[in-house]
C-alpha cells in the first residue's frame, strides 16, 4: 500500500519501503534515512539488538520514529531523542473498545474459525484493558536522530556518551 501511494504521488524513486522480521533483520550500515517501528518493538525478544542495529543502519542525520517506550535503549545506541509524547491516554480507549467487540456473540463465533493466534489475540483484549487501566502499560511517540559526529566513533564500537 505505501510503495503504491508513493508511486501515484511520483515520489517512487526518492522512497523505498521494506517489511522484515525485525529478529533477522541485518540492514546495511547507512542505508537508511529513516525507520518507522510501529506497534512491533514491544514483542521483540532482544529489543536491545534490534536497535542497535538500527543505530547502524541510519545514515548521520537520520531518523528513527517509534511508537513505543523505550527511549533509554535509543539512547544507549548513540540515538539523540529530538521529541517524546506519552500518548497512553489516547490509546487507552482502543483496548477497552476490542475487549467490546470481543463479547460480541457474531465476532465470538467467527473467531472460532481463525487460527490460533488470532484466538490468543482476541482473548488478550481484556488483559490489555486491564494493563492500561491499572497504569501498567504505556505508549510513547519517540523521535531520535543520529548525530553526525557520533558516526565513526559508533562503527568503531565506542559508543558517545
Amino acid at each position: 500500500m505505501a510503495a503504491r501511494k508513493a508511486k501515484a504521488r511520483g515520489s517512487s524513486e526518492r522512497v523505498r519501503f521494506e517489511v522484515d522480521d525485525a529478529n533477522h533483520w541485518q540492514p546495511e550500515p547507512e542505508s537508511f534515512d529513516v525507520i518507522w517501528i510501529m506497534e512491533s518493538s514491544e514483542h521483540f525478544p532482544d529489543k536491545k539488538h534490534f536497535f542497535e542495529r538500527c543505530a547502524i543502519a541510519l545514515r548521520p542525520g537520520g531518523s528513527l520514529d517509534s511508537l513505543s517506550k523505550y527511549r533509554q535503549w535509543m539512547h544507549d545506541v548513540a540515538l539523540t531523542v529530538t521529541a517524546a509524547e506519552d500518548i497512553t491516554r489516547q490509546v487507552e480507549p482502543t483496548w477497552a473498545q476490542c475487549s467490546r467487540l470481543g463479547e460480541n456473540s457474531v465476532l465470538k463465533f467467527l473467531v472460532r474459525f481463525t487460527g490460533g493466534p488470532t484466538r490468543r489475540f482476541v482473548k488478550a483484549f481484556p488483559l490489555m484493558q486491564e494493563a492500561y487501566d491499572k497504569r501498567r502499560n504505556g505508549v510513547w511517540i519517540i523521535c531520535c536522530k543520529k548525530a553526525i559526529a557520533a558516526v565513526h566513533r559508533w562503527r568503531c564500537g565506542e559508543r558517545r556518551s
